[in-house]
């Protein structure tokens, strides 16, 4: 069972990076606290069970998904869990200890964002929102545009035929 003590850090480290509001292309930056309550890389504390869990592509998958404007929390929480789960699982298939360890950190992370303000998601969304707000006002005016050129384009006609 892995040091509960050891986890504290971690866990205040990751609850003062959500709170200021920051969120990294992956779960932690080298020498940086994790973002998502779980670093990139897990590997097992005992030397016996070699092995090494990439937890990055779960926390971008989950970046991605909480920037994605109208994505829900709660189905963005639901595919981290199940990416992480995997990342253990594919590494730790045949090494039950380490894969009970593995799952173990991974429960941890997984209750940590849950628990959540979710002041990460909602900061994420509204920055989501925002892009498509101007995403779609830039279309509107580049219509706008074309249209005033084909307007243009047709009156010349016309001028020309006269």
């Amino acid at each position: 069972m892995p040091n509960k003590r050891a986890l504290i850090p971690v866990v205040l480290g990751t609850i003062c990076l959500l709170e200021s509001g920051a969120a990294l292309p992956a779960c932690d930056n080298i020498g940086r606290p994790e973002v998502f309550g779980i670093g990139d890389k897990w590997e097992v504390p005992d030397e016996s069970l070699l092995g090494r869990a990439d937890f990055s592509k779960a926390c971008d998958a989950l970046i991605g998904c909480y920037s994605t404007a109208g994505s829900s929390k709660t189905t963005c929480d639901r595919i981290y869990a199940s990416d992480l789960k995997s990342a253990c699982k594919k590494p730790f298939e045949y090494k039950a200890k380490a894969l009970g360890l593995c799952l173990e950190t991974v429960n941890t992370a997984i209750e940590f964002v849950k628990q959540g303000d979710g002041s990460t998601y909602r900061k994420m969304q509204r920055t989501a929102q925002a892009t498509k707000r101007e995403e779609e006002r830039k279309a509107r005016a580049d219509a706008r545009r074309a249209r005033a050129e084909e307007r243009r384009k047709q009156r010349r006609d016309l001028r020309l035929k006269e």
